[in-house]
Protein backbone atom coordinates (compact mmCIF):
# COMPACT_ATOMS: atom_id res chain seq x y z
CA UNK A 1 0.00 0.00 0.00
CA UNK A 2 1.53 3.29 -1.21
CA UNK A 3 1.56 6.35 0.94
CA UNK A 4 0.20 9.57 -0.05
CA UNK A 5 2.82 12.34 -0.58
CA UNK A 6 3.45 14.96 1.77
CA UNK A 7 2.74 18.26 0.02
CA UNK A 8 5.82 20.55 1.06
CA UNK A 9 4.79 23.60 -1.11
CA UNK A 10 2.23 24.25 1.94
CA UNK A 11 4.90 23.61 4.85
CA UNK A 12 7.78 25.32 2.49
CA UNK A 13 8.54 29.26 3.46
CA UNK A 14 7.46 31.94 0.58
CA UNK A 15 10.72 33.66 -0.14
CA UNK A 16 9.50 35.09 -3.22
CA UNK A 17 7.45 37.49 -1.16
CA UNK A 18 9.14 41.00 -1.16
CA UNK A 19 9.12 42.44 2.35
CA UNK A 20 8.69 45.57 2.85
CA UNK A 21 10.64 46.94 6.43
CA UNK A 22 9.42 50.68 6.35
CA UNK A 23 5.71 50.01 7.88
CA UNK A 24 7.74 47.78 10.59
CA UNK A 25 7.31 49.40 14.10
CA UNK A 26 10.68 48.57 15.24
CA UNK A 27 11.96 47.18 18.37
CA UNK A 28 12.77 48.60 21.23
CA UNK A 29 16.04 50.29 20.37
CA UNK A 30 14.51 51.75 17.49
CA UNK A 31 11.96 53.53 19.76
CA UNK A 32 14.45 55.23 22.35
CA UNK A 33 15.82 58.77 22.07
CA UNK A 34 19.54 57.99 22.26
CA UNK A 35 20.05 61.65 22.36
CA UNK A 36 18.22 62.09 25.45
CA UNK A 37 20.70 63.54 28.12
CA UNK A 38 20.46 60.72 30.12
CA UNK A 39 21.89 58.76 27.70
CA UNK A 40 24.59 61.19 26.83
CA UNK A 41 25.58 60.90 30.27
CA UNK A 42 25.95 57.09 29.87
CA UNK A 43 27.79 57.05 26.90
CA UNK A 44 30.45 59.68 28.97
CA UNK A 45 30.69 57.44 31.70
CA UNK A 46 31.18 53.90 29.36
CA UNK A 47 33.96 55.95 26.96
CA UNK A 48 36.95 54.38 27.02
CA UNK A 49 39.37 56.77 29.00
CA UNK A 50 42.55 56.16 31.27
CA UNK A 51 40.11 55.93 34.63
CA UNK A 52 37.05 53.90 33.12
CA UNK A 53 39.86 51.52 31.69
CA UNK A 54 41.53 51.45 35.20
CA UNK A 55 38.48 50.53 36.99
CA UNK A 56 38.11 47.82 34.39
CA UNK A 57 41.22 46.32 34.96
CA UNK A 58 41.18 47.09 38.88
CA UNK A 59 37.49 44.55 38.53
CA UNK A 60 39.41 41.85 36.88
CA UNK A 61 42.09 41.58 39.15
CA UNK A 62 39.90 41.74 41.86
CA UNK A 63 37.68 39.01 40.50
CA UNK A 64 40.88 37.02 39.25
CA UNK A 65 41.97 37.21 43.47
CA UNK A 66 38.76 36.10 44.90
CA UNK A 67 38.78 33.07 42.09
CA UNK A 68 42.34 32.22 42.75
CA UNK A 69 41.29 32.56 46.88
CA UNK A 70 38.53 30.48 46.43
CA UNK A 71 40.09 27.94 44.43
CA UNK A 72 42.64 27.77 47.10
CA UNK A 73 40.36 27.20 50.00
CA UNK A 74 39.54 24.01 47.69
CA UNK A 75 42.58 22.74 47.17
CA UNK A 76 44.85 23.97 50.28
CA UNK A 77 43.07 25.08 53.40
CA UNK A 78 39.44 26.27 54.31
CA UNK A 79 41.01 29.73 55.62
CA UNK A 80 40.85 30.71 51.79
CA UNK A 81 37.33 30.31 51.64
CA UNK A 82 36.77 32.78 54.29
CA UNK A 83 39.51 35.45 52.42
CA UNK A 84 37.38 34.84 48.98
CA UNK A 85 34.20 35.61 50.72
CA UNK A 86 35.59 38.93 52.10
CA UNK A 87 36.81 39.85 49.03
CA UNK A 88 33.35 38.86 47.18
CA UNK A 89 31.94 40.99 49.00
CA UNK A 90 34.05 43.95 49.50
CA UNK A 91 34.72 43.55 45.88
CA UNK A 92 30.65 45.30 45.20
CA UNK A 93 30.61 47.97 47.17
CA UNK A 94 34.13 48.82 46.41
CA UNK A 95 32.97 49.08 42.66
CA UNK A 96 30.45 51.22 43.36
CA UNK A 97 32.20 53.63 45.32
CA UNK A 98 34.41 53.73 42.78
CA UNK A 99 31.82 53.87 40.03
CA UNK A 100 30.59 57.12 41.80
CA UNK A 101 34.16 58.46 41.86
CA UNK A 102 34.49 57.99 38.11
CA UNK A 103 31.02 59.92 37.73
CA UNK A 104 31.99 62.63 40.20
CA UNK A 105 35.03 63.15 37.82
CA UNK A 106 33.97 62.90 35.19
CA UNK A 107 30.90 65.78 36.23
CA UNK A 108 33.43 67.86 37.42
CA UNK A 109 34.95 67.96 33.80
Amino acid sequence: MAHPRLDTDQLSPDFDEDEDDSDDDGGLLDRADFDAPHWQIVRQLLSLTPTFTTFVVYAFLGLTAVTASAFLGFAVHPVFNVVAAMGFILMYPAAFLGFLVVAAVKAMQ
